[in-house]
This record gives structure tokens, C-alpha cells and sequence, in this order.
């Protein structure tokens, strides 16, 4: 049903029966997903849609909430991005209603919080971050790489001093060169949301941060499909030879070739991906215990069923979970899952001293 929604088939194949659609729309759900799959339910021919008109009716009332929400997001991406550089900050939008960019109806993507990398003469330093959320918003926690700015007109806003990390202070150093060599180039790339020209990603930059988004968040909680399906849509934009050398280069630097390979199996195998736009060659076997991760944890993790309620609400808990998380994903990962309770203590003082 997602091929279809997402039209890389042009029929659903129904050789096992129709789904069930109330139980569909909860894996949809847990997976951030009910305006894409809704998409292709108006797809469907009519003896193939839910034929109950209560079933329909609560696809449909989903699915439209999702798209006003979409609207509203975008809108209020526009106003805080007015408010920002009107405070002299340069800023440049990550993933959120950027990513919606890339769909075929930008609306259908589940919309998050607004994610906001933001730079003053070229750079912000944390402090800087820190002091300007605590001036204009409404601090929170504050983390390496952002600090919970609070809500903007409703909306949760995280302000970035910068976009994303890694575990290894080796390969982190490196990335975070990266992308410091290319905040200016990722700064003149404009696209317009909720009526106003804000500055997104270019889809090399893409091809990098997403990446490491998408495993940081393997390593520490889990990762859902609307992570993915947004990687689907940067790849499908296709690149240069010079970008794809450029790309598989910074990866191999950063050390995620192993990520990256896993992830263009997935590509491969769930989304039928043509080999013209996968940048390494697939890992079956770290693909599909990616896949696995994927399914099992839904949005984020949210959904993993063998996470205990105390893993969950505690903060020994929650510690003792991410260990669990890397011991299975070591013998896959080695050196961002062996890194990690390392950088979790580091990361508890550097916290405490800001």
C-alpha cells in the first residue's frame, strides 16, 4: 500500500485480499504516515476502498487534520523566520516543511516541529543560541547541537547551533567541519514556505544530515518510515557525478558508509528504488536489520513494544534502554553504538556546565 500510495506501483495488489483498514490506519499512525497513505486510498479504484463509510470518513478526517496542520506549520515557519532575521540571524530550515518540498503533495507529509539551524556573520556559537532562546522564547533542555526554544503561536520550535552530530569525537569533528564548510551555500539555497522565500538544504546536504539524523536516532531511540520516505524523496532528486563522489567522500570521512549502505538496501528493497540513484552499494544484512528497527519502533521508537513502560518514564530506565540499543546494534555498527555511552557521559557534564 505505500508503493502504491507513493506511486511507485500502479496498482495495489490485493492477491491476498484488501487490507484491513482500521488496523492499516494504526500502523500508519505510528508511523507518521496517514496523509500519504490516504493519498492512495483517492487512488484506489472504488470497489477497492473501505467500504464501510465510517472507516472512510476517519481516513478522511485524519488525513485532512494533517493537511491544515501542514498549512499552519508552514505558516508559522514563515512568521518565526521573519522574526529571526528581522533579529539579525541568518536561518536555514531543516527537514519539517522543507522535506514536504520534495512530495507530490506537500501537504500529505505529517508535519513535526520546526527545526531551525540559525548562524550570526557566518556562525552562532551555543552560547549565543542559549542567550537568544532565552531572550525571545521559551528556553528549555538544551542539547549539543540545539536548545528547545519552546512554542512559537502554538508550533514547537528547536533553534540549532548546529544541525546534527555523531557519537565519535573523530567523526564529529569532521562532520562538524562540513558543515561549517556549507552553512553559506545551504543559507543562499531559497525556497518559498507559507508564502515567504526561506533558505533549505540543498539535496547533497541532504544526502549527508539526513543521513546521520536518521542514525543518530537508530543508536539512541528508534526511527520510523516518514524518516525514511523523506530520504526516499532526497534521493529521487537525483545528483551530478561531482555530487555523488562529494557525497560518498563526506560519508566515508564521517564514517557512515555502513549506514549509508543499509540504508540504500532499504531503498532498494521497500521502495524499489532504481540503482541509478543509489549512491553505494546496498548491505543486505545491516539493510535489513535496519528494516526491522524501522517496523518494530515506529515514529522515533514511540512503538516498540520491547521497551518497558519503565524504560520509558525513568531516567535509569531510559539509560539502561540505550545501552540495550547498543548492544544490538554494535556488532552491526561498531563505532557510533560503541562511542555512544561515552558520549552520553561526556554529554550529561557538557549539559550541566551551560
Amino acid at each position: 500500500m505505500l508503493r502504491f500510495s507513493l506511486g511507485i506501483t500502479d496498482k495495489l495488489d490485493t492477491s491476498a485480499g484488501l487490507p484491513d483498514w482500521m488496523a492499516l490506519l494504526e500502523q500508519a499512525e505510528q508511523q507518521s504516515l496517514i496523509g500519504i497513505m490516504f493519498s492512495g486510498i483517492e487512488r484506489l479504484p472504488r470497489e477497492q476502498r473501505p467500504q464501510d463509510k465510517e472507516t472512510l470518513f476517519t481516513w478522511f478526517a485524519a488525513a485532512e487534520m494533517i493537511r491544515q496542520t501542514s498549512k499552519t506549520v508552514s505558516e508559522h515557519t514563515a512568521a518565526l523566520f521573519a522574526q529571526m532575521e528581522a533579529d539579525g540571524l541568518s536561518c536555514c530550515l531543516l527537514k519539517g516543511q522543507g522535506n514536504a518540498l520534495l512530495y507530490p503533495d506537500p501537504a500529505m507529509r505529517t508535519p513535526g516541529d520546526i527545526d531551525v539551524w540559525v548562524t550570526q556573520g557566518g556562525r552562532l556559537d551555543v552560547k549565543g543560541g542559549i542567550d537568544y532562546a532565552r531572550q525571545h522564547g521559551d528556553a528549555g533542555e538544551i542539547c549539543y547541537h540545539h536548545i528547545d526554544y519552546g512554542q512559537f503561536e502554538g508550533t514547537d520550535v528547536e533553534l540549532h547551533f548546529r544541525p546534527t552530530f555523531m557519537h565519535s569525537p573523530f567523526n564529529n569533528r569532521r562532520l562538524q567541519r562540513f558543515f561549517q564548510e556549507q552553512a553559506a551555500t545551504q543559507l543562499a539555497h531559497r525556497k518559498e514556505i507559507g508564502g515567504r522565500l526561506l533558505s533549505v538544504p540543498t539535496t547533497a546536504f541532504n544526502s549527508v544530515y539526513q543521513l546521520v539524523h536518521i542514525a543518530r536516532h537508530l543508536f539512541q531511540n528508534g526511527i520510523g518510515l516518514r524518516q525514511i520516505v523523506d530520504y526516499y524523496f532526497v534521493l529521487r532528486q537525483g545528483f551530478s557525478e561531482a555530487e555523488r563522489t562529494s557525497i560518498v567522500d563526506t560519508w566515508k570521512r564521517c564514517g557512515l558508509l555502513q549506514v549509508a549502505g543499509a540504508m540504500m538496501y532499504v531503498m532498494q528493497h521497500l521502495f524499489r528504488l532504481d540503482d541509478a540513484y543509489l549512491l553505494v552499494a546496498p548491505d543486505e544484512r545491516r539493510g535489513r536489520f535496519l528494516l526491522r528497527e524501522i517496523m518494530a519502533g515506529g515514529n522515533f521508537g514511540q512503538y516498540d513494544q520491547r521497551v518497558s513502560r519503565f524504560a520509558r518514564e525513568t531516567a535509569v530506565g531510559r539509560n539502561w534502554q540505550r545501552l540495550v540499543r547498543d548492544w544490538r546494534t554494535a556488532w552491526l555498527f561498531p563505532s557510533e553504538s560503541l562511542w555512544e555511552p561515552l558520549f552520553r557521559i561526556w554529554h550529561f557534564f557538557w549539559r550541566h556546565s551551560h
